[in-house]
């Protein structure tokens, strides 16, 4: 059920479709998250998500492990609407 919220999600990252530039998923559990995070992955190279996020802009992903560099620069990048999704986790 969480994967097909994340696809649907994914699915609308436009700004005609959603009204916005980019989508937050925030997810509260570390297991999910990896789930959601290797799906999207998956999922973007073998081309079953949207043309937003097979092109350049694709998604970035942020959890507890990933350094504060990391951080910043995926933030940034969301920020900037150079990703149209970022995938946070709660903790």
């Amino acid at each position: 059920e969480t994967l097909r919220a994340i696809a649907n999600a994914a699915e609308c990252t436009s700004v005609d479709a959603c009204g916005a530039e980019g989508t937050l998923v925030v997810i509260p559990s570390y297991f999910d998250y990896v789930r959601v995070r290797n799906w999207l992955a998956e999922a973007q190279r073998s081309g079953y998500l949207s043309k937003e996020l097979k092109s350049s802009r694709g998604f970035a992903s942020v959890c507890e492990y990933t350094s504060a560099a990391e951080v910043s620069r995926a933030r940034a990048r969301f920020f900037h609407n150079r990703v149209a999704l970022l995938l946070y986790t709660e903790r």
